[in-house]
């Protein structure tokens, strides 16, 4: 009886004793028919332990095992007094339940009496700190037992996550796949391969993933709605970080929803995809977009097009060093590094819109179409080179409405098959060390106010490659 009464007194003011394995959120056990290890401390000798299990967190609570604790008692650091108890069982099958499309999972808990269970701890890789190292750091500040364990148990205490490795994934589907709802998650989040279309869509609160997707043989559309009426909108999440095959166009969309102006955050993941055999589109409606995604994709056989504000894009298609088709960009906000790896286009390139920064583009050194800088405005300093690597334009370089006060643009000189400069207020300084135009294209100057005709013909004398014809008018003559 005096006992009893002690225990109480200690369960109000603390923890009894403690459960030292399994600890919550360990790294998954080989299977779930894997024995599993209970173990830790009761506060009295040769007392039953009994081991509980449930497939869920707060209910269905079955026992599964138990144990005596010993009879002999360990000694903590400030005299306390506690009896180690060992049990191997297995959790029943029927006390697991899928926790991803890899893994079981299962709750256990630990109790000496119908009212007393065991505190347990979490896995340092939850807590940040390895159990015994948070219980010595007690020690050394000078808690006791008790208060030590008090201070380090799991917050999800008495309760033990226990994970186990566990094949639920469902094989491929044949035919077109619409998600866009919670069921279609659950009933094909765990799907490795998709034999026709994947289109993602739905509702900004309905994240899916699929962790286990490998590739899709046709078109993969994914819709990313957003929260309305915020300036830092929550944007839907669609995780496909095992996809690395999409056979046709990927395409990626993020309509505005209202309600304002919106800076939005778009990880779009993929990064193991490493080939499309289609078209890129990626278009978001916003004045401010930070991007994000696409580390394993380093070379694109078919067109790539952004249309999108364009804000924070450090790793962007970083690891892409070439593009078969053409890439179209309208990038209404700052850039940031995007795309630092491109070397070559094999098609058309185009910067519609944008304001570059030093650092965009920087490895791009081949054309093999028309190169195009649309209403840019370039921050840097007046002497900044931007697009230094670009050396070579088998089409036509087209300067139409930029901001550039001199043609500060790839290496020295860059060579172009044809040159068009128009509507560039700015521009009053052009010598043929800046471009040279190789073979018959033409070479036009129109609507440049600044660029004096002395300077335009020096240019043209001195384009030493160049057979072919101009076009010159509305610039300043009166220079």
């Amino acid at each position: 009886m005096y006992r009893l009464v002690f225990l109480v007194l200690l369960s109000l003011s603390g923890p009894l004793a403690c459960a030292s394995a399994p600890l919550n959120g360990s790294p998954p056990i080989a299977s779930t028919a894997t024995q599993v290890t209970f173990s830790g401390f009761s506060p009295l000798a040769s007392t039953p332990v009994e081991i509980e299990a449930s497939s869920t967190k707060n209910a269905g609570w079955t026992q599964i095992a138990s144990t005596l604790s010993s009879a002999q008692a360990t000694t903590f650091w400030d005299g306390t007094k506690m009896y180690a108890f060992s049990v191997k069982a297995t959790v029943p099958a029927n006390q697991w339940a899928q926790d991803s499309c890899t893994t079981s999972e299962t709750f256990i808990r630990m109790r000496f009496s119908p009212a007393f269970f065991l505190p347990t701890f979490d896995h340092e890789s939850i807590s940040g700190v390895a159990p015994v190292d948070c219980l010595r750091a007690r020690q050394l500040a000078g808690d006791g037992f008790f208060t030590a364990v008090d201070a380090c148990n799991s917050p999800d205490s008495p309760v033990a996550r226990v994970r186990a490795h566990a094949d639920h994934t469902t094989g491929t589907y044949v035919g077109d796949l619409t998600i866009d709802d919670a069921g279609d998650v659950a009933a094909h989040g765990c799907l490795q391969a998709v034999q026709g279309d994947l289109t993602i869509a739905g509702p900004w609160t309905l994240d899916v993933a699929m962790p286990v997707l490998q590739s899709v043989s046709g078109d993969l559309s994914v819709d990313y709605p957003r929260q309305p009426n915020e300036t830092y909108p929550e944007v839907r999440a669609a995780q496909l970080p095992a996809l690395t095959t999409v056979g046709a166009d990927l395409i990626l969309t993020s309509a505005h929803p209202g309600g304002g102006s919106q800076i939005v955050s778009m990880p779009y993941g993929m990064n193991a995809l490493t080939t499309i055999g289609g078209d890129i589109d990626i278009n978001v409606e916003t004045f401010n977009t930070s991007a994000s995604g696409f580390a394993s994709l380093t070379h694109h056989g078919g067109d790539l097009s952004i249309v999108t504000g364009t804000g924070d894009t450090s790793g962007f298609f970083g690891a892409l060093l070439s593009v078969d088709g053409d890439v179209y960009l309208d990038l209404g906000h700052t850039l940031v590094t995007i795309m630092g790896s491109l070397q070559a286009v094999g098609g058309d390139f185009t910067l519609a819109d944008g304001n570059p920064t030093p650092g965009v583009l920087d490895a791009l050194a081949s054309v093999g179409g028309d190169f195009t800088l649309g209403t840019v405005a370039f921050n840097g300093p007046p002497a900044q080179l931007f697009f230094p690597a670009l050396a070579n334009v088998t089409g036509r370089v087209t300067l139409d409405t930029t901001n550039l006060d001199v043609v500060n643009l790839g290496a020295t000189p860059m060579q172009a098959g044809a040159l068009t400069l128009t509507t560039n207020s700015g521009i009053d300084d052009l010598g043929p060390g800046d471009v040279q135009v190789i073979g018959g294209g033409s070479i036009e100057f129109i609507n440049n106010s600044n660029l004096c005709l002395s300077t335009i013909n020096a240019f043209l004398a001195g384009q030493l490659g160049w057979t072919g014809g101009s076009v010159i008018s509305g610039n300043d003559d009166g220079c």
